[in-house]
């Protein structure tokens, strides 16, 4: 029953950590696709300037979240790329007829160490969020993403969504 409520604590704080940061830069669902320019129909970033203007932000904070979300996005970019590589060699040595038992670990705590880092990654970009943001303007992109959220499932990617639902079922 512990272990259980670990993982659903666990299963939490990640799935926090990883949206929240996106919210500073997410476009509300608010306008129809008819409504919205062909960027955002494609999926493509939506200019931080939409969510500057909910959010009342200076030009400097504009200026600073735009750096902060090239940073963010450079390591994250860097650390999946060095996560799917380990994967690949995971997945390699697995495959061999003769099993290397000392390289598969090695390789494993290579892989939880980088997934460590994208958790810390994520908590110090919602830090620098908070430098950069007043408090209320932080409240406000919170209640921007809680609002999302409730807008309904779509919001959340399928497969992240059946992720979360597999460690809930564990």
């Amino acid at each position: 029953m512990k272990k259980r409520f670990i993982k659903e604590i666990t299963c939490a704080v990640i799935f926090f950590l990883i949206f929240l940061p996106c919210l500073a830069f997410a476009q509300p669902l608010a306008q129809e696709p008819a409504e919205q320019g062909p960027a955002e129909q494609e999926g493509e970033e939506v200019p931080i300037s939409n969510i500057a203007q909910k959010l009342g932000l200076s030009a400097e904070q504009v200026k600073q979240l735009k750096e902060q979300r090239f940073q963010e996005q450079y390591n994250r970019m860097e650390t999946r790329n060095k996560i799917q590589l380990k994967e690949l060699e995971l997945r390699h040595e697995l495959e061999r007829d003769v099993i290397n038992r000392e390289a598969i670990d090695k390789i494993v705590a290579e892989l939880k160490e980088l997934q460590g880092t994208l958790i810390e990654q994520r908590v110090e970009s919602i830090i620098k969020l908070k430098e950069i943001l007043t408090p209320e303007q932080f409240e406000k992109l919170e209640s921007l993403g809680k609002q999302r959220m409730r807008r309904g499932k779509q919001e959340v990617p399928q497969g992240l969504r059946n992720r979360l639902q597999d460690l809930k079922n564990q």
